[in-house]
Formats: structure tokens, sequence, C-alpha cells
């Protein structure tokens, strides 16, 4: 399809629209201004651009994008659209990217950037990008839920279908604490002696087998998976770095503090944990104690390992730099999940 012929389908498609607002007694006569249409590229992907005419309130399109998405040898169709969203402090002009398929549902991907025609493709990309990424770990391409407007509520910050990936997380949150706490020296010392990459690897199995129990995948990959230690304030840390987090609650890092005693008992393991909300929430610095009860203690300003080490060092010295400014309760109904799962396996 040429930008030409894209354009006069765009026009036939305008008047049927303004047909149907008639029909049903709405708004009519809104000029078609600013309505044009091309053929592009996006991700590597051939699309038909579609600049709107000016959205003048929510949830309005400014862009959209029809897009041909192969995979496996099966082409599929989509429809992406930049959608006016509530504005910020000093971003006026704002869109949210979104999705709406087939059966009439939408799904909101929660990536927000300014509305123009560059950045729309941008953040495309990057949304394309990330599901090429998803699919070549394993995990689902796309993270966001659909329903449906006309019929129904939005999910509850809990979706029916978790995302997670359960070996990641039972690794994160049972299988290495309840290890660390119960043979500190020798975890320790793997670490230090070898780099620690064959018990890691081991826990690493033992997950996916808890995760087979409760019907989940064991196939994620441990790549990435790795440990150090380190000394924080004249203190004894292993910090372990886990695979890519897709989705919240996985971790970036673990960590725990070992005392140099005798018979040394850490009480505590703490992590640094994709959040819940809106694509690019800032991680969430949180702790696991040997109950293995979970805590959100404070919100990090970045994902690195240095930042990790920053809010450990706080954490030790009772000082609290990064007061919680996020919704937290979508992820402390993850960890309820997550500790529903875990009692269905002892049950199981």
């Amino acid at each position: 399809m040429d930008s030409s012929l894209a354009g006069d389908i765009l026009e036939v498609l305008w008047q049927e629209a303004h047909v149907q607002a008639r029909a049903r007694g709405e708004e009519q006569g809104l000029s078609a201004e600013g309505l044009k249409a091309r053929v592009d590229q996006v991700a590597g992907r051939r699309c038909v651009l579609i600049a709107m005419p000016r959205a003048q309130a929510v949830p309005e399109a400014q862009f959209a994008a029809f897009i041909e998405d192969r995979h496996e040898g099966e082409l599929e169709y989509r429809y992406l659209v930049l959608e006016k969203t509530f504005s910020q402090a000093g971003r006026r002009h704002l869109g949210v990217l979104c999705e709406w398929l087939p059966d009439g549902s939408r799904r909101n991907h929660g990536r927000t950037c300014q509305a123009g025609e560059k950045q729309f493709l941008e953040t495309l990309a990057e949304q394309l990008g990330d599901e090429s990424r998803r699919r070549a770990l394993g995990a689902r391409p796309v993270s966001a839920v659909a329903w449906r407007p006309r019929r129904e509520e939005p999910e509850s910050p809990l979706p029916r279908s978790e995302r997670f990936r359960y070996q990641h997380c039972v690794f994160a949150y049972e299988v290495f604490p309840k290890t660390v706490f119960s043979e500190p020296d020798r975890v320790v010392s793997e670490v230090t002696r070898l780099g620690g990459r064959e018990l890691l690897e081991g826990l690493w199995r033992r997950a996916g087998a808890l995760a087979r129990q409760v019907g989940r995948s064991d196939d994620v990959s441990p790549e990435g998976l790795a440990a150090l230690t380190a000394e924080l304030l004249e203190q004894r840390c292993l910090v372990v770095r886990l695979p890519e987090p897709l989705v919240p609650p996985e971790a970036h890092w673990l960590a725990v503090v070992v005392p140099r005693t005798s018979r040394p008992r850490p009480s505590s393991v703490y992590t640094l944990e994709k959040a819940h909300g809106r694509e690019g929430a800032a991680p969430l610095f949180c702790v696991v104690h040997r109950d293995l009860r979970h805590e959100i203690l404070s919100q990090a300003w970045d994902q690195d390992v240095d930042t990790f080490l920053d809010l450990l060092a706080d954490q030790i010295t009772g000082v609290h730099k990064s007061p919680l400014t996020a919704e937290v309760a979508g992820q402390r109904m993850l960890h309820e999940r997550l500790a529903e799962l875990r009692r269905q396996r002892r049950r199981g």
C-alpha cells in the first residue's frame, strides 16, 4: 500500500465515523484538518502512520499506527495509538501508548511521550523492541492487560493472570533467602572462592522445580545471574545480580549483610525490585525477613548496583533518603500472590 492509497482509505473511514456518530446522536461535523497517512517503517516493521486531527480532550488519539508484525512465520496486524492523557507539570501535550485489539479490547502499555510524530515512532520502537527481548527470554511479550472499555471495568492492580515469571521470583524471595539464612558461611565461601556460579545455578534449578509444582514455567534462563562480596560500612556483604527483570515484582538485585562472627545469623535479605505501575516506574527497595515476610522500605532513583548499595548503607545507618512516593498497593498484592502460591505448594 502506498501513502496516497492510505490517505484515500483514511478519508473514507473518517466519513464512516461521522455517519456512525450521527446515527447515535453524538457530536458531528468534526473537521478532518490534519488527518493524513503515510507508509513508514518502525523497528524493522512496515506500518501505516496516521496523524489525527488535533486532540482536544482525554482520551482522543493524537497519532496511530497500523503495523505488520511477523513471528515464527505468522503475520499479525496490530493497531497502536498515542492517546491524549492528563498533563504533567511542564509537559502540556502528553500522550500514552495504547493498543486496540480485534475484539474491541484495549491495552494501555503505560509508555508516555510528547505528542509528536518523532516521539510516537520512538516510543513504538521501544515497545516493539522490549516485546522482542521478552519473547527471546521466554516471557510473555506483552505485559499490559487488555480490557473492553464498553463492557468492563479496568483490571484491578493484580491481574487475574499474573505476568511475573515465578521461577525468577521464587529464587529471589524464597530459595536464596532460605539458603543464606541457614548456611551463610557456605554461601559466602563459595562466592568468595569460586564466584558462586555453581551454587547459584543449583539454586536456580531448585526454583524451577518449585515453579513446576504450581504449574509454572521452569525454563527461565539464568543468563546474567552472578554474585560478589563487598565491604559496606566495614561489614561483609553478599550481592547477587539476577537475570534481567521484565515485570514486577521481579528483582534486579539481592543483598545480605553477613556478620563477622563464629556463627553468623543474618536476619534480612534486601532487594531492589521492578515496581508495579506504569512502564519505567522507579524501582523499590525492599526486605525479605527470616520468616520470608516481605516489606517495602523505600523508593530508588535508579536500578544500578551503586544505587542499591547506597540504599542499603542508609538502611544500616538508619538514614532514609528516599521516602515512598509511588502507589505500592499493586506491589504488595503481587507479593501476597507469591505467598499464596507458596502456601499452595506446601498443601500440595
